[in-house]
C-alpha cells in the first residue's frame, strides 16, 4: 500500500459511506506510513472522516480484520492448499494457482457475520472497555525489579574491599597498557627511521643507476664513432691500394715503352753503322 493508493481508497470509502462535516464517520486503521500522508489527512478533514489509529503493536488484539476476517481467510487458504496438494501429487502450488483459491475462500471469509464479529470481539462495537483483562496488557508493562536491600556493615566492608582490589587491578592494567603503548611508539619510531634510511638508499641507488646508464650511453656513442672512423680508414686504405695498383701498372707500361724505345735506338744505330 502506497500513499496514492490509500487516497484512492478514501475516495471510494467516501462515495459509499457519504460522510459530512455534520455526520462524521470514524475510520480505524493502523500506523502504516501510507495512512499518514498530508493529502490523505486533508481529504478526511474536508469530508468529515475522523482517522483513529491503533496503539503500536496492538493490532493483533484491536484490529477487527486481524481478529476475524484475516484469520478466517488464512485458515481457509491453508485448507484449500492442502486439498490442492493432495489432488496434484508431486507438484508445488505457484502464484498462478493462488487466484483461483482466493476467489473461492474470500467470499467465505468476508461475510457480514465475520465483519461484525470483529468489531464485537475487540470491544469497539458494542463498546466494551472490559473485553481485555490485565494479563492481555502484561507484556507492555516494565518488568518490576526488587528494591536493593540495605547492606550490613560487614557486607559494606567486604564490598569496599572488593572495590579497592578491583581499582588496584585496574590501575595495574592501565600502567601495563601505558608501558605497552610506549613500546609500540618506540617501535613505530624505529620503523619510521628504517623506512627513511631505506628510502635514501633507494634514491642513491637510483642516482647511480642513472649515472651508469648515462656513461653506458656515452661509451656506446664513442664506440659507434670509432667504428665509423675505422670504416672510413678502411675505405681510404682500399682507395690507396687501388691507386698504388694503378701506379704500378703505369710504371710497368712506361718500362715496356722504354724497352721498346731502346730496341728501336739499337736498330737505328745498327742501320747507321
Amino acid at each position: 500500500m502506497q500513499a496514492e493508493e490509500f487516497l484512492q481508497f478514501l475516495h471510494h470509502f467516501a462515495n459509499h459511506t457519504k460522510p459530512s462535516l455534520e455526520m462524521k464517520i470514524l475510520l480505524l486503521l493502523d500506523n502504516h506510513v501510507s495512512h499518514l500522508s498530508v493529502p490523505a489527512m486533508d481529504f478526511c478533514r474536508e469530508r468529515g472522516i475522523v482517522l483513529l489509529t491503533f496503539p503500536p503493536h496492538c493490532t493483533h488484539k484491536l484490529c477487527p480484520l486481524d481478529r476475524t476476517v484475516f484469520r478466517s481467510f488464512k485458515g481457509r487458504v491453508n485448507t484449500h492448499l492442502d486439498t490442492w496438494m493432495k489432488a496434484h501429487p508431486g507438484k508445488n502450488a505457484t502464484i498462478y494457482d493462488l487466484p483461483g483459491i482466493v476467489a473461492k475462500v474470500l467470499p467465505q471469509a468476508t461475510t457480514p457475520e465475520n465483519i461484525m464479529s470483529g468489531f464485537s470481539c475487540t470491544g469497539i462495537w458494542p463498546y466494551s472497555p472490559d473485553v481485555f483483562g490485565e494479563n492481555d496488557f502484561a507484556p507492555a508493562y516494565a518488568t518490576d525489579r526488587p528494591e536493593p536491600t540495605t547492606l550490613t556493615s560487614s557486607a559494606d566492608s567486604s564490598t569496599l574491599h572488593q572495590g579497592s582490589s578491583s581499582l588496584h587491578q585496574g590501575s595495574t592494567t592501565l600502567h601495563q597498557g601505558s608501558t605497552t603503548l610506549h613500546q609500540g611508539s618506540s617501535s613505530l619510531h624505529q620503523g619510521s627511521t628504517t623506512l627513511h634510511q631505506g628510502s635514501s638508499s633507494l634514491h642513491q641507488g637510483s642516482t647511480k643507476l642513472h649515472q651508469g646508464s648515462s656513461s653506458l650511453h656515452q661509451g656506446s656513442t664513442t664506440l659507434h664513432q670509432g667504428s665509423s672512423s675505422l670504416h672510413q680508414g678502411s675505405t681510404t686504405l682500399h682507395q690507396g691500394s687501388t691507386t698504388l695498383h694503378q701506379g704500378s701498372s703505369s710504371l710497368h707500361q712506361g718500362s715496356t715503352t722504354l724497352h721498346q724505345g731502346s730496341s728501336s735506338l739499337h736498330q737505328g744505330s745498327t742501320t747507321l753503322h
